[in-house]
């Protein structure tokens, strides 16, 4: 559930930068050579679902709780978008066929 209070989005006040997992090895270096970091800032009341997600083999693209504010989402690799149905994760926009709602967090308003 989510716990922001006045928490806006990118300031990462409530997050904790976590180093993405061996098995997104190749994304992690591809950042790297880029000059970007080998992980990312994760909302601290999504982190045990991303983890959960990576453990199914999941390959994140980026999270948020929604701050009590937005749908709370997390957008996947397409290799990953048949997995998060099998999960039981459901599209946010069929638009957009790599961001599911996260199962763990509520709405905002809700």
């Amino acid at each position: 559930m989510c716990n922001c209070e006045n928490v806006d989005f990118g300031t990462n006040a409530n997050a904790t930068f976590v180093r993405f997992p061996d098995h997104m090895g190749t994304y992690r270096e591809n950042r790297v050579k880029a000059g970007l970091s080998d992980g990312a800032m994760i909302d601290n009341c999504t982190l045990s679902e991303v983890i959960n997600l990576w453990v199914h083999g999941i390959h994140t693209r980026g999270v948020c709780c929604g701050h009590n504010k937005i749908v709370p989402s997390v957008a996947v690799a397409l290799e990953s978008i048949q997995k998060m149905k099998e999960l039981g994760y459901k599209q946010i926009d069929k638009s957009r066929r790599d961001i599911f709602k996260l199962l763990n967090c509520k709405e905002a308003g809700k």
